[in-house]
């Protein structure tokens, strides 16, 4: 299990980034490899944002 991965992954048209979570490059690798064919979700976590996570490019709402 990897606990800390680099992606570069290819930039989603459209996107939006830049919500309250501070919207930066950790943020924003998620939310497009989140689109990647394949890719089932990606997530991100930091201690002054919490955790995001993201499927086919779109930030999942939190099911608490």
């Amino acid at each position: 299990m990897a606990l800390s991965q680099y992606l570069a992954a290819p930039i989603i048209q459209g996107a939006v980034l830049g919500d309250s979570r501070g919207g930066g490059a950790r943020y924003a690798a998620a939310l497009f490899g989140s689109a990647v064919p394949g890719v089932l979700a990606t997530g991100v976590a930091t201690s002054t944002y919490g955790v995001a996570i993201f499927q086919s490019g779109a930030e999942m709402e939190p099911n608490l």
